[in-house]
């Protein structure tokens, strides 16, 4: 498992959220001088990736990422930054816009390739409805393409969010999600991983990373 060594850029969006971001060039010797365009999922950061970006490394790859806003070393938007909240799904789309043009069109390299996993993969999805000549090939693992209700109806889970909505809590949990604090939460209780390294090893990072 690699140890990342990030030189952080950060990049401001219009409506004004600060993206940590990061490349991590192909080796000088690399046969394939492409650039990947990496985006991962909810909840997740950069150092999570340090296994792909190095595979990535060792195929001829430079590999470029970033935070999404509330996540990561990115804006955290609320006063509580274990909440990643958004308005509209709008703000991840300013998000990856703003990455491609201030962090990868300076690069000079053309339409990158993307590799992309669960809400990366659907803020990926709806670039490439707008911009389908944004990246010239893309890989979407198990991209967010449907809300998970956990076992309870759909109506349920969409009147719970309408009151919540409606009565101006919003920026509060999500019923049930509070104490899921993902820095509290044991490996027997964790929804994502069978990997006991690999999950101690995520939560092994620091709070604002993660």
């Amino acid at each position: 498992m690699n140890d990342l060594i990030i030189v952080p850029r950060f990049v401001e969006t219009p409506s004004g959220a600060r993206l940590r971001t990061a490349i991590f060039d192909a080796p000088q010797d690399a046969a394939v001088r492409q650039v990947c365009v990496l985006l991962h999922g909810q909840t997740e950061f950069i150092e999570k990736y340090s296994e792909v970006i190095g595979e990535l490394q060792a195929r001829g790859y430079c590999v470029a990422t970033f935070d999404w806003r509330g996540q990561g070393a990115s804006t955290r938007p609320l006063s509580d930054p274990l909440k990643a909240h958004v308005r509209d799904f709008r703000e991840y789309d300013e998000d990856l816009a703003t990455f491609l043009d201030q962090v990868i069109r300076p690069m000079g390299v053309g339409p990158p390739l993307a590799l992309a996993h669960s809400m990366g993969a659907h803020i990926l999805l709806r670039t490439l409805h707008d911009k389908p000549r944004a990246f010239s090939g893309a890989v979407l693992s198990a991209p967010m393409i449907a809300i998970s209700t956990r076992g309870q109806p759909a109506f349920v889970a969409s009147a719970a969010t309408a009151v919540m909505n409606g009565i101006g809590r919003s920026r509060n949990w999500v019923l049930g999600m509070e104490g899921r604090d993902p820095l509290k939460l044991q490996f027997s209780d964790n929804l994502v991983t069978s990997d006991r390294a690999r999950w101690q090893r995520t939560q092994g990072h620091p709070r604002e990373t993660s």
